[in-house]
């Protein structure tokens, strides 16, 4: 029983360094991944799908899906959605109500954007 119980403390600090550096990195990418994506916020509500290009002069809109996925992604990495009330605006503005779907802004309504409306509604509350 003493010998276990010395074993058990030699081993402890080891195990206990060893996992202390791989909640570290995992705190690490989390906070890259919650960083990159707060890049991708559109001042007026919801999120773009990609960095905007420093060469383009193009005219960048959030998109729906992006949207979605940015705020999962920030829930998952345990991160707050900024501006949540200016995302749940973009995402109610892609709502159609003489439909009942969901679409990109200036587009038609689909199935699949309508499942990824009614997600992003979800999140956002």
């Amino acid at each position: 029983m003493r010998l276990s119980v010395a074993l058990l403390w030699a081993f402890v600090p080891a195990v206990a360094l060893a996992q202390t550096q791989q909640i570290d990195d995992a705190i690490k990418a989390k906070l890259a991944t919650a960083k990159w994506v707060y890049g991708l916020e559109d001042p007026a509500g919801g999120f773009h799908v990609a960095p905007a290009d420093p060469k383009s002069d193009a005219v960048r809109k959030p998109s729906l899906r992006a949207t979605s996925a940015a705020v999962r992604a920030l829930k998952y990495s345990g991160a707050e959605v900024p501006n949540a009330d200016k995302h749940a605006a973009f995402v109610l503005k892609c709502y159609d109500p003489a439909t009942g779907g969901f679409a990109e802004p200036g587009g038609k309504p689909d199935v699949t954007l309508t499942s990824v409306g009614v997600m992003a509604a979800a999140e956002l509350g």
